[in-house]
């Protein structure tokens, strides 16, 4: 994904709070509570019908971004999340039904209805109809743009760069995650900034201090030249200080997210095979072995 495409979608905190559904006559805290609600509402979606949790993030950010040029009085997030997560589906290469989709989100509606019936099909048949119109126009306020880079495979490198401990690159991993669900920043800051915040957050909270490099800097400035000591104290106050915040919350998604660990692992996995085929290549390539 290009700088200039991913720019597109970063606004200022002004911006953020003159969104369409603020100038809708939402408040600000109840924007809050609306983005929140979808995020966790495609987390449990996302749960429910077994996809990865980078296509949960990426559905999650499709929600952040559409309530962006989109008013919550005007678009209601139940099917619109769930358009989120069918749409991130097939991005991510793992396409789910339509129906299953519509089924998992009747079955949150319906909590007490244990037997469908023929009324509970005629209503799943209308949520696939609004879940594939939200999907289209989920696509056009998003201009087509569908590829998201998220934070969590540079906090892998990162945290091996580091020699950070497990927990240390667990917790950072999940902060990524917790960030999407509880604030704003995908909207607001580029992957490499969030990946340094929420490793000196998860640092930080395990009483670890980086040392700098052998060149003399610090080892935020590998990831993002740009970011400075003060930017990154200030950023990671406003992560700790949303988590601190929202306790309930915050407790409720440690339930829901307790499986990023099998994720992380999977990642640093992938990203170790993929450090070796890039050794191989070298090797072959410079020295011409194998």
């Amino acid at each position: 994904m290009s700088d200039e495409s991913s720019s597109i979608w970063l606004f200022t905190a002004e911006e953020i709070s003159n969104s369409p559904s603020r100038l809708a006559g939402i408040k600000s805290e109840d924007e809050f509570n609306y983005r929140y609600l979808a995020a966790q509402m495609i987390q449990d979606i996302g749960e429910k019908l077994s996809v990865f949790q980078l296509c949960t993030n990426t559905a999650i950010v499709y929600m952040h971004r559409f309530y962006m040029k989109q008013s919550f009085h005007k678009f209601k997030y139940n099917t619109m999340s769930a358009a989120c997560l069918f749409l991130a589906a097939k991005v991510e290469e793992q396409p789910r039904k339509i129906e299953h989709v519509a089924k998992v989100v009747y079955n949150f509606t319906h909590k007490d209805q244990k037997v469908p019936d023929a009324r509970s099909q005629h209503e799943i048949q209308d949520i696939m109809e609004e879940i594939s119109c939200d999907e289209q126009i989920l696509l056009q306020t998003l201009g087509f743009t569908t590829i998201v880079e998220h934070p969590h495979t540079q906090i892998v490198t990162t945290c091996s760069l580091i020699r950070a401990s497990k927990e240390i690159s667990h917790s950072s991993y999940v902060f990524a995650t917790t960030s999407l669900l509880l604030t704003t920043m995908c909207l607001q800051y580029k992957s490499p900034v969030i990946s340094c915040v929420c490793i000196n957050v998860a640092c930080k909270w395990s009483g670890y201090e980086v040392p700098k490099s052998a060149e003399g800097r610090y080892w935020f400035t590998y990831v993002d030249p740009s970011m400075t000591i003060e930017r990154l104290e200030e950023l990671s106050k406003e992560l700790s200080t949303a988590m601190e915040r929202n306790p309930s919350k915050l407790f409720k998604m440690r339930k829901s997210l307790s499986h990023l660990k099998v994720c992380y692992t999977v990642l640093c996995y992938t990203v170790l095979c993929y450090t070796v085929l890039c050794y191989t290549v070298l090797c072959y390539t410079v020295f011409g072995i194998l």
